[in-house]
């Protein structure tokens, strides 16, 4: 006779009894894909929808990556459909046209006037020769 005794003070928790034959249960790749839509509408939650599939979370978040890389397909969903697109020619760009009465730079008490046209080297040149003298 086998006596089993029950220890009231120990740690209880769930307990879970299980009859028959368990066995790992498999799923085809609808199955996988029709589970893994349902947890990208609107409002879902992952655990939710894994607990009424008789799953656990972990094995949805797999089935998740599985369809982010391209390796599990999931069903069309006919409710979704594209905008139209409409492609126009750019508008040209204008031309940067240089100013037309030339250009004034103020260094202290000192006025550069600079016309359009004149060679950047040249203007460097005066510009840090002004500098240096400060």
């Amino acid at each position: 006779m086998v006596d089993h005794t029950f220890d009231a003070h120990g740690s209880s928790g769930r307990i879970e009894i299980i009859t028959g034959v368990e066995r790992r249960r498999s799923w085809s790749p609808e199955e996988k894909g029709r589970i893994v839509a349902q947890t990208l509408k609107r409002g879902a939650v992952i655990s939710e929808v894994a607990r009424a599939n008789g799953l656990r979370p972990q094995q949805v978040f797999g089935w998740r990556y599985l369809a982010r890389t391209g390796q599990l397909v999931l069903p069309v969903d006919e409710t979704l459909s594209f905008a139209p697109v409409v492609v126009e020619d750019p508008l040209p760009a204008a031309p940067v046209k240089p100013p037309s009465k030339g250009l004034s730079i103020e260094m202290g008490a000192v006025v550069v006037k600079v016309d359009p046209g004149v060679d950047p080297e040249l203007l460097g040149l005066v510009m840090r020769a002004l500098r240096d003298l400060k």
